[in-house]
């Protein structure tokens, strides 16, 4: 719902410019528009609220529980020291608008968007979030602790301490992000993909996600730790001074990927694809990597050392590729079964060697 079609649905009485001061708000609110309003210290218990909009007010510790919110417009608000309990949110807005230190606990979103919102420390415990967009804004300290999203978009966000908790995601979409210091712990789900994003220091730890996916994405410093990301894409993805440790990355698409000062000890990744990826200076010591696909791979001081990359497609290297890597007690067999015609004609590489 767009705010035009919102704003014809609520033709509604208009309060301009009063100030509600430890005011108790309940039962029906409907048809109503407050423009350039205050709001000090005010408890909505029970509130039915329906086809109101909220226009330039501002909010100063707003105690909210047991609200039921649908086709409401925050537009061009400010939103201090809130704090909402058991409410439900259905075709809701925020919009141009501020919030600070904004807590909801056990809450129901179905319908929601948040857009050109500059927000600092926002909680939301134990809610469900269904349908809701977050859309061109400015996150610090956000906070989602043991909720519950599905078909939830971040859409061209700043986040900065973002911090997802014991949360089930559910085709979640993070594109054209730009996050530092996120922490994505002990959640699990599938089809969890960001796309086009850039993240420093993003800390992924004790997940399990299927159909999870850093597609075209720059990741500089961070880890991923004791995770389940089987058939992760990281295509196009950029890696630098990543970590991973005790992770399962079996068939995850590295194709075209770059990866630099980056640590893989040990990791869990049969029937990775490194098609035409870059490494340079980073170490895959210790790892399964049987039946990798790692046609066109560039190697550059890459440890290899103890890996099992027994039955993988390894073609298309120059010798000098692993005069450089560190192969040592490596295993590597052949597979005569891989049919890779198509892409020998149309490399044309010339005669087949095996360099081990």
């Amino acid at each position: 719902m767009t705010f035009d079609e919102a704003t014809q649905a609520v033709p509604q009485e208009v309060i301009d410019g009063v100030t509600f001061h430890r005011h108790a708000f309940n039962g029906k609110l409907e048809n109503i528009r407050y423009v350039n309003c205050e709001f000090i210290d005010t408890t909505w218990h029970g509130v039915d609220m329906r086809d109101v909009a909220f226009m330039n007010c501002n909010f100063q510790q707003m105690h909210g529980d047991a609200m039921n919110i649908h086709r409401v417009i925050w537009q061009g608000c400010k939103l201090n020291n809130i704090s909402w309990r058991q409410s439900q949110l259905h075709h809701v807005q925020f919009m141009d608008g501020e919030a600070h230190d904004w807590r909801h606990v056990d809450g129901q979103f179905k319908q929601v968007m948040f857009s050109e919102m500059t927000a600092v420390n926002l909680t939301f415990q134990a809610c469900e979030m269904h349908n809701t967009s977050w859309v061109n804004g400015h996150y610090r300290d956000f906070h989602l602790v043991q909720s519950t999203c599905r078909d939830v978009a971040w859409m061209s966000l700043e986040a900065i301490n973002a911090h997802f908790l014991n949360c089930n995601m559910d085709r979640f979409v993070g594109a054209k992000v730009v996050a530092s210091n996120m922490r994505l712990q002990s959640c699990e789900g599938g089809q969890v993909r960001w796309v086009q994003s850039e993240f420093e220091n993003l800390l992924v730890e004790d997940c399990a996600w299927s159909q999870a996916a850093w597609s075209h994405s720059q990741w500089t410093n961070g880890s991923i730790a004791r995770s389940s990301l089987v058939g992760a894409g990281f295509d196009h993805a950029s890696w630098v001074n990543v970590h991973v440790a005790a992770s399962d990355l079996s068939r995850a698409m590295f194709d075209h990927a770059t990866l630099q000062g980056c640590d893989l000890s040990g990791v869990q990744a049969p029937g990775i694809s490194l098609r035409d990826a870059r490494l340079h200076r980073t170490s895959l010591r210790d790892a399964c990597l049987t039946s990798l696909d790692a046609r066109g791979v560039a190697l550059d001081h890459v440890d290899l050392t103890n890996a099992d990359c027994e039955g993988g497609n390894l073609i298309g290297q120059p010798p000098e590729a692993w005069r450089v890597t560190q192969h040592k007690h490596a295993r590597f067999v052949d597979d005569r079964a891989i049919d890779d015609q198509a892409w020998w004609n149309k490399n044309k590489p010339g005669p087949r060697r095996v360099w081990v």
